[in-house]
């Protein structure tokens, strides 16, 4: 009998030191891959990325859907989290 998916996923990301693009919406997984340095993009976000291959060449992608909700303030735009700029970063490679 064969190993699970995400067993085999969580093995890969943890042997291989390389910062990998997981993409998956299981919640285990991308915990395990932010903690592994590696980034995960969700399904829906990766699935629209490819919808959308003219926006991607020219870098233009929703990174926070919850931004477009707030209200404008005035003074210093909100700083970027460490994980929202490595999700961003990996963005531009796909």
């Amino acid at each position: 009998m064969g190993e699970k998916a995400d067993l085999v996923i969580k093995k890969i990301i943890s042997r291989d030191k390389d910062e990998w693009i997981v993409v998956s919406s299981d919640r285990e997984i991308m915990d395990h891959a932010w903690t592994s340095g590696s980034v995960p993009v969700s399904s829906d976000r990766f699935q629209s990325i490819v919808e959308n291959t003219d926006r991607i060449s020219t870098g233009e992608h929703d990174l926070l859907e919850e931004e477009s909700t707030r209200h404008q303030k005035k003074g210093r735009s909100r700083t970027l989290s460490k994980k929202e700029k490595s999700l961003l970063r990996a963005l531009r490679k796909l």
